[in-house]
């Protein structure tokens, strides 16, 4: 099973596979190194520390409320202590009469910054299993914090790579939102996308089988799954595009709650919908254009779609880089802003997702303007390599991605030695020494 890590890297791609030789570039050589290691850094290890004190919501009297706050916060100590997130700075409830009716984006925008100090020795899927029972017996079927429970535990079965079971998870966190507090708000857009990427990480888990026999049935399923993501993805942004057309309407009435803050919020939903939308257009653009396509012609067919569908991936991630540009109050000047030393975790996820679809789409150029366009997305990358290095600690996640990209892209420039030096420093921040021979050595 290959690490967390691992399957993020695979959404990136080395030509676009992670079963390439390890002699065949240094991209290749860094991912046969990366794809059978623990998402865990060498050397982890995970201590449970005793706490004297009494922490609300585990005294016998404790209220239902006060029980599931609490085991949410611990969910997030677990999660933590079992390296599957790194959490950076805690979200403002956004409901301060409930803090969990409100779903995320994937569970590390959980808010840590209070858990009372109590690591864990639970496992998240433990715990989240209880947060759902908890929750079930306490709420009515259509509230929101059941669809919240429900979206949690949906995230903590991913990271489980139970995929099937997540999807109904999410699933279920998407009707009850319905029934509770309708569509047209910004959880129900939310679940979607997690929703997305959970049928995206699905088809990337796919094994290719060996034998042709069986290839017919893996491009099928492959190709279901990630037109259920995009299906997902589409519905998502069109219901957050739906919530920033009411708030913004709502704005203009005198006496409406709504105000500029919640209009950066709507748009920023927005944002994030563009941005989780072109990876899944991106990823279907490659299977399309790389994959068996049976005559010539329909291989031609498939190819021009691909690239029409690549098209729009770069525009939504464009959308998604402009509204952040504006809402974040970077500047209006996109190249601009690229040098500057601004800009949140977010914006750094729309960077690096423009750099690899730029990148991605540098294969089907001519060398007259491939070059242009790698370094165009060299830009991007390295601006959000410079967020995240400054926001995150040195070896999550989202830092070895950004790296791994950035050498992505010089090596499809034919700078083999600036890929070399970077797959050194990424190495070097996992703490993986190799040998002689490309092996990686016990430190």
């Amino acid at each position: 099973m290959q690490s967390l890590l691992s399957r993020r890297l695979l959404r990136l791609g080395v030509n676009g596979t992670l079963k390439a030789p390890r002699t065949e570039t240094p991209l290749a050589r860094l991912t046969s190194l990366l794809r059978g290691l623990s998402s865990t850094p060498p050397g982890t290890t995970t201590t449970a520390i005793k706490v004297e004190k009494t922490v609300p919501g585990t005294s016998p009297d404790a209220s239902p409320d006060d029980r599931i706050q609490h085991l949410q916060k611990e969910l997030v100590s677990s999660l933590k202590s079992n390296n599957i997130v790194t959490f950076t700075k805690p979200e403002p409830a956004s409901n301060p009469l409930h803090k969990s009716e409100v779903a995320v984006d994937d569970i590390r925008n959980l808010d840590s910054s209070s858990d009372d100090g109590a690591p864990t020795t639970r496992s998240p899927l433990e715990i989240s299993s209880e947060i759902v029972a908890l929750s079930e017996k306490t709420f009515p079927a259509a509230h929101p914090a059941l669809a919240r429970s429900y979206n949690d535990h949906a995230y903590v079965l991913k990271t489980e790579e139970n995929f099937e079971t997540s999807v109904d998870y999410y699933i279920k966190a998407l009707q009850t939102y319905q029934e509770s507090i309708g569509k047209l708000s910004p959880s129900y857009s939310a679940v979607l996308r997690n929703l997305s990427s959970v049928y995206r990480d699905a088809a990337l888990a796919l094994e290719m089988p060996s034998e042709d026999s069986g290839k017919k049935d893996f491009n099928a399923e492959r190709d279901a799954l990630i037109q259920r993501s995009r299906e997902a993805a589409d519905d998502g942004l069109h219901w957050s595009e739906r919530w920033l057309k009411k708030v913004e309407k709502e704005i203009l009435d005198e006496d409406s709650l709504y105000g500029v803050e919640e209009k950066n919020k709507a748009e920023e939903s927005v944002a994030d919908s563009l941005t989780n939308a072109s990876m899944t257009y991106l990823i279907q653009s490659r299977t399309l254009q790389t994959g068996e396509a049976g005559s010539k012609k329909m291989a031609a067919e498939k190819g021009k779609v691909g690239k029409a569908i690549l098209k729009a991936s770069e525009s939504m991630c464009g959308k998604a880089v402009e509204i952040l540009c504006r809402v974040e109050g970077l500047g209006d000047v996109v190249e601009d802003v690229l040098e500057n030393e601004e800009g949140s975790l977010r914006f750094a996820k729309a960077c690096n997702s423009m750099g690899t679809v730029l990148t991605t789409k540098s294969k089907y150029m001519t060398s007259d303007t491939k070059t242009q366009q790698l370094q165009d997305a060299l830009k991007y990358l390295y601006k959000a390599y410079q967020i995240r290095e400054f926001k995150l600690d040195e070896t999550h996640d989202d830092v070895i991605v950004t790296l791994y990209s950035i050498a992505s892209a010089y090596e499809e420039m034919g700078e083999m030695e600036e890929a070399q030096k970077v797959q050194e420093f990424i190495l070097e921040r996992m703490g993986i020494k190799i040998d002689a021979y490309g092996n990686v050595v016990d430190i």
